[in-house]
């Protein structure tokens, strides 16, 4: 199989991610066929389409889009060359839904999860233990706009299998980044200490929720606070995939869920879908923040317990420099998925360029005097990071 091999592309699952992976593949030039349950939805998809590719300069193309309503038994209906699984996080329904698929589809088709919360080592095996009949492509939303796409390394996949995928999405406009397996990837493991330690910040001071994501707005130039992203993102989901990697990690007090979070997500207060999460919002699910008092902001950051964006830093410096030493990921490469993937200004390496390693480790040394043990501990390599792999 070879990229140019990839004509008829499949999506199943075509919801508020799976639509957009389907449209690049439709503009890409491939035969598209769109998957899901429901008649209805299918068929607004087709036409968003559609009708997306003719605000872009691309002729409609009807032909080159096939709708199936998919049922247990059958989830695709044609042989196809490429299957994209986009649907919800939910280990049973993937595993069930790509056993199927597998059974259905021809031997030479290749299969993928657009999952990164879960092992996607354990949904290959549990699907076809051959290695690169089940791999991984993990876009972001939405995956029209956002150009990363992560694909994990899988055991004894050939290195064929990963450049033709690499091939694939460089034609569909996408930067592919290979990465390590473990759940998480890149982007989600090493943005779980910016949703976290902020969250930590919220608990441990009279910090409101306007001032922390100020702070870290302002002091590290985000476009959106931790909290409001988490706010945005659902903390029903936000908190799973959080507790996942946590486990996953062995827990790690690093990585460890907030109970801020936890007593949220008990509360049905699930952020802007609930109308209530760190913030509140109007019915029209626009946000109601309170007014920021300047001199709070400048007196927090004079002390390292409130200087919440040197806070954040420094975890997500520590959590980017183990994956480099853990799983030989690159900084560049880290920088490169945190910029893309998850919109960030600057990548973890390049914080600590800008912050220097005497200064990440003074700041830890002092966390960790306040909070002894593992959340703060400051990695050997940290010292040499800026010698790390490239």
């Amino acid at each position: 199989m070879t990229a140019a091999s990839f004509d008829r592309v499949a999506v199943l699952g075509v919801g508020a991610m799976g639509k957009h992976i389907a449209y690049r593949a439709y503009a890409a030039g491939h035969h598209l066929t769109v998957a899901d349950v429901g008649r209805d939805s299918i068929d607004r998809v087709r036409e968003w389409i559609l009708a997306t590719g003719e605000q872009k300069g691309i002729a409609a193309a009807p032909s080159r889009i096939s709708t199936h309503v998919s049922t247990s038994n059958e989830p695709l209906s044609e042989p196809q060359d490429l299957v994209i699984e986009a649907l919800p996080e939910n280990r049973e329904l993937k595993t069930a839904t790509l056993q199927r698929v597998n059974d259905t589809q021809p031997d030479t088709a290749i299969l993928a999860s657009n999952t990164s919360s879960l092992d996607i080592r354990d949904l290959a095996r549990a699907v076809d233990k051959r290695p690169g009949r089940v791999v991984g492509l993990h876009f972001f939303n939405p995956a029209s706009v956002m150009k990363l796409v992560e694909i994990p390394r899988m055991p004894g996949m050939a290195e064929a299998t990963l450049t033709d995928l690499a091939e694939l999405m460089s034609g569909w406009g996408m930067v592919p980044l290979l990465c390590p397996p473990e759940p998480g990837y890149i982007v989600n493991r090493v943005a779980r200490p910016f949703y976290l330690e902020a969250q930590r910040v919220l608990e441990e001071t009279d910090l409101t929720a306007t001032e922390i994501d100020t702070l870290v707005r302002e002091d590290l130039g985000f476009p959106w606070g931790p909290l409001e992203v988490t706010d945005f993102v659902g903390h029903d989901v936000n908190l799973a995939v959080s507790t996942y990697a946590w486990e996953i990690a062995g827990r790690d007090p690093r990585l460890e869920p907030t109970q801020a979070q936890r007593t949220l997500v008990d509360a049905g207060s699930y952020g802007r879908k609930s109308q209530r999460g760190f913030y509140r919002y109007n019915a029209d699910g626009h946000k109601i923040a309170d007014a920021v008092d300047l001199e709070r902001l400048d007196a927090a950051r004079g002390s390292v317990i409130t200087n919440v964006a040197e806070r954040v830093a420094v975890q997500v410096i520590s959590e980017a420099i183990a994956m480099t030493v853990r799983d030989g990921v690159g900084r560049e490469t880290i920088d490169t998925a945190m910029k893309l993937g998850a919109n960030w200004p600057t990548g973890p390496f390049e914080m600590l360029d800008s912050m220097q390693a005497e200064h990440v480790i003074a700041t830890l040394t002092a966390l960790q005097q306040r909070t002894p043990g593992e959340r703060y501990r400051i990695e050997p390599e940290l010292a040499t990071a800026g010698h790390g792999p490239h």
